[in-house]
C-alpha cells in the first residue's frame, strides 16, 4: 500500500468513527412526521406525507412531544376529524425514528385496537421505507409482530383496550398515547381510569417518558379530556382578521355577550359567515387559507410548564374539510329534532362539532337552592311535628352509611342524624354499629319518646351480610327490611315478598323491591316545596357540619328522558357525574320507602291525622317497645267466589296425630 493509499484509508477510518460517535441533532416531532408519515389514501382524502401547513394548530402540539422538551404530558381537546390521531401517528412516528422505546397505545375497546393496527398503523408502517425496514415485513407470522404488538430496533409498539386491566397494567412504558380518552370507562374493574392505569407504568423511566391524550369530550362533569384540558395550561388558538388583523379566538357563541358568531339568514345555511368580534366583517370559510397560517397558540395558564392542553372546534378545521356552511346545515338539523324533545343530534353537535362537554336535559335539584333549607338543629329535642321514624342504610363494599328520618303529618320530614360508619361490612362490629342506630331513641319537645319503626337495608352490596343482618332473631321487632331498587314504573314500596334465585331458607334471599325511579321522583317533587309544612324537608345544620357535602349529595342525580329497548320514550334518574358521591340521596329514598311500608300497615299521615271523616283522631308513634315483626311470608293466593245459589264446602275434621296428614281439608 502507498504512503497516499494509507493516508486515504486513515481519514477514512478517522472520518467513519467521528461519525458513529456524534451526538444525532434531535428534530421536532413535526419535522420527523412530515419525512415519515405517509397518510394513506385508504383513510385520508389528501395522501401523501403528512403537511402541517395545511393543519398548522397541529404543529406545536405535536412539537412538545419531542424528546427535548420539558413537557411531560400533551393534551388536545378537539373535534372529530380534527387531527387528534395525526398527533398521535406522528408521535410514534417520531419515537420509532429517532426516541426508541416501549410505547403503549390505549383505545376504548380491543376491537378499536385492533381496527387501528390495520387501518392506521400497518397502513403507515407500508407506506414509508423507514418505517417498513424498522419494523420489518408486517405479513411475517413472526411472534414479533402481531396485529396489536409490533416491534421496532430499541422498542415496540402495544395496542389494548382501555377495559383490558391486564394490558394496561402488565407491562412497563416510557410512552402513552391514550385515544378519544372519553369513549373509555371511568373506573376499569375498580381498579382506576385507564389513563392513570396506563401512566403508572412510566414510572420507572421518570423525566424521559411522555404522554399524549387526545379525545372530543362526552358529558359535563365527567369528561376526562376536560378535566386534563383544565390540569394543563389551557392553550386556545388565536386567528386575525382578514379585514383589521385582529386576532381573536373562533367561537360558536361569544362566552361574554352570548351572542352567535356565526350566523345565516333562516333556512339558508349555505350563507352562514362568521362575523369578526373587533370590525363585524362577515367573514367566508375559505378566509380561513389566510387566518389559520397567521395563527398561534395562546396559553391561558403558561405558568403550567408540565401538561400543555389544547383547545379547538370544527370551526378551525381547513377549508376543503368540514365547513362553516356544513356546521350551519348540521346545527338546523339539530335544533329542528331538539323542538320535538329528541336530543341526540343536538348532543352529537356539542361533542363531535364544538368539541364542547354536554349537558343532559332534564331535572336537576339544585344544591344552592337546597342550601336555604338549611336551619339551626333543634338540640336535645326533636320537634313535636315527628309522628314516626325510620332509617335508610346503603351499604358500600367498605363501609355503611344511615339516614334516620322523623317524618310527621302531611309528609313533613326532618332529617334527624346521618352516620357514616367506616368499617368493612363483613365484620360483625359494623352491623353492631348499625344496631345503634336502628335502636336510637329520640325525645320530642312534649316528652314522647321515639324509636325508629322500620328499616330499609339496601342489599346492592354485601347482599349475604344485609340478609343475614335484616332476618337474624332479635331484630325480628324492629322491621328491618333487605331491599332491592328496582327501576322503571313501579310502586315506590312493593309489599310482595321476594326471593333471590338460589337462595333457600327463612333468612336467606328474601328481599322486598323498592321503585327507585318512583322513589326519586318523589324525593324531587319534596325538596321543591318551600314552605313549611306537607311535602317539607328539614335539613338540620349538624348534619351539614357532619357531612360537608351532604347537599351535593343531595343534587348528584338528574332525571333524563332516555329510550327503553322498544325505542319508547322513558324517564329515569342518572348520576350527573359519574365520580359523584350520592349515598345521601339514597338513604332519603330508603327512609321514605320505609315510611310506605308503615302506611301499609296502618300508619296514617294525613293532614288530618285520621283516616277516615269522623274518626277519632290517634296519634299513632311508636313507643320505646314497638310491636314484634312477623317474618316476611309468601303471598297468599287469593280463594275464587262461590257461585251463587251454593252452600259453601264442609270442613274436613282434623286427623288425629299420627294417622295421616295434620290441619285442615
Amino acid at each position: 500500500m502507498t504512503p497516499l493509499e494509507w493516508t486515504d484509508s486513515a481519514r477514512s477510518l478517522r472520518d467513519s468513527l467521528a461519525s458513529a460517535w456524534q451526538i444525532r441533532a434531535i428534530e421536532p416531532v413535526s419535522v420527523v412526521a412530515q419525512r415519515h408519515l405517509y397518510l394513506s389514501p385508504e383513510y385520508s382524502a389528501t395522501p401523501g406525507y403528512v403537511d402541517f401547513e395545511r393543519y398548522p394548530y397541529l404543529r406545536e402540539p405535536a412539537d412538545r412531544l419531542s424528546p427535548d422538551d420539558a413537557c411531560r404530558t400533551v393534551v388536545f381537546l378537539g373535534p372529530i376529524q380534527g387531527g387528534k390521531t395525526i398527533i398521535g401517528q406522528a408521535f410514534l412516528s417520531s419515537i420509532v425514528v429517532q426516541a426508541p422505546g416501549p410505547v403503549l397505545w390505549v383505545t376504548d375497546t380491543d376491537g378499536k385496537a385492533e381496527g387501528f393496527s390495520k387501518k392506521r398503523l400497518d397502513l403507515m408502517i407500508r407506506d414509508d421505507p423507514t418505517l417498513r425496514d424498522l419494523f420489518g415485513d408486517a405479513k411475517s407470522r413472526n411472534k414479533d409482530n402481531t396485529i396489536k404488538f409490533k416491534t421496532f430496533p430499541g422498542g415496540d409498539v402495544k395496542l389494548v383496550g382501555a377495559q383490558s386491566v391486564t394490558g394496561l397494567t402488565s407491562d412497563t412504558i416510557r410512552y402513552a398515547i391514550i385515544d378519544e380518552a372519553d369513549d373509555h370507562r371511568a373506573n376499569v374493574s375498580y381498579a382506576g381510569s385507564s389513563t392513570e392505569l396506563a401512566m403508572g407504568r412510566q414510572t420507572s423511566y421518570g423525566q424521559l417518558a411522555k404522554t399524549l391524550i387526545v379525545s372530543s369530550p362526552k358529558i359535563k362533569g365527567d369528561s376526562d379530556i376536560e378535566s386534563w384540558f383544565l390540569r394543563g395550561n389551557q392553550a386556545f388558538f388565536w386567528v386575525p382578521c382578514p379585514y383589521c388583523g385582529e386576532f381573536q379566538r373562533l367561537t360558536w357563541r361569544d362566552e361574554a355577550t352570548k351572542e352567535y358568531r356565526l350566523l345565516w339568514p333562516r333556512g339558508h345555511p349555505e350563507e352562514a359567515r362568521y362575523f369578526c368580534e373587533h370590525c363585524g366583517v362577515g367573514l367566508e370559510d375559505h378566509e380561513k387559507n389566510t387566518m389559520l397560517p397567521a395563527g398561534e397558540w395562546r396559553p391561558e395558564h403558561p405558568d403550567v410548564a408540565d401538561i400543555a392542553s389544547y383547545r379547538i372546534s370544527a370551526l378551525y378545521l381547513p377549508v376543503g374539510s368540514y365547513s362553516w356552511v356544513d356546521m350551519a346545515r348540521q346545527w338546523d338539523a339539530a335544533t329542528a329534532e331538539l323542538k320535538t324533545g329528541a336530543t341526540d343530534k343536538h348532543r352529537t353537535f356539542i361533542n363531535t362539532r364544538l368539541a364542547e362537554t354536554y349537558e343532559v336535559p332534564g331535572d336537576v335539584i339544585d344544591a344552592h337552592t337546597l342550601s336555604r333549607r338549611v336551619e339551626p338543629s333543634w338540640g336535645a329535642a326533636i320537634p313535636n311535628g315527628v309522628r314516626s321514624i325510620t332509617v335508610g342504610v346503603d351499604v358500600q363494599d367498605d363501609r355503611v352509611e344511615a339516614l334516620v328520618l322523623g317524618v310527621g303529618l302531611g309528609f313533613e320530614m326532618w332529617i334527624l342524624d346521618y352516620r357514616i360508619i367506616l368499617s368493612d361490612p363483613l365484620a360483625a362490629e359494623t352491623w353492631a354499629s348499625l344496631d345503634k342506630i336502628v335502636r336510637s331513641s329520640y325525645t320530642r319537645e312534649d316528652g314522647k319518646v321515639l324509636r325508629p319503626r322500620a328499616t330499609c337495608v339496601d342489599s346492592g352490596h354485601r347482599t349475604q351480610q344485609v340478609y343475614d343482618y335484616a332476618y337474624t332473631r332479635g331484630r325480628g321487632g324492629w322491621r328491618v327490611y333487605a331491599i332491592k331498587g328496582v327501576g322503571g314504573k313501579r310502586p315506590l314500596w312493593d309489599k310482595k315478598v321476594r326471593r333471590s334465585p338460589g337462595k333457600r331458607g327463612r333468612k336467606h334471599g328474601i328481599f322486598y323491591a323498592v321503585g327507585v325511579d318512583t322513589a326519586k321522583d318523589t324525593m324531587r317533587g319534596y325538596l321543591r316545596v318551600h314552605q313549611h309544612g306537607p311535602g317539607y324537608v328539614h335539613i338540620p345544620d349538624h348534619v351539614i357540619k357532619a357531612v360537608p357535602d351532604f347537599l351535593d349529595q343531595l343534587s348528584s342525580e338528574k332525571r333524563v328522558k332516555t329510550r327503553d329497548k322498544k325505542g319508547r320514550d322513558v324517564w329515569t334518574w342518572q348520576k350527573i357525574a359519574e365520580a359523584a358521591r350520592n349515598e345521601a340521596w339514597d338513604t332519603l329514598g330508603y327512609a321514605i320507602a320505609a315510611v310506605h311500608s308503615l302506611i301499609l300497615g296502618g300508619l296514617r299521615l294525613g293532614a288530618g291525622g285520621s283516616a277516615r271523616p269522623g274518626a277519632k283522631k290517634k296519634e299513632k308513634t311508636a313507643d320505646v317497645t314497638p310491636p314484634r315483626q312477623e317474618y316476611p311470608r309468601a303471598d297468599v293466593a287469593p280463594v275464587p267466589p262461590r257461585p251463587a245459589g251454593t252452600s259453601p264446602p264442609r270442613r274436613r275434621a282434623p286427623t288425629p296425630k299420627g294417622r295421616g296428614r295434620s290441619g285442615w281439608g
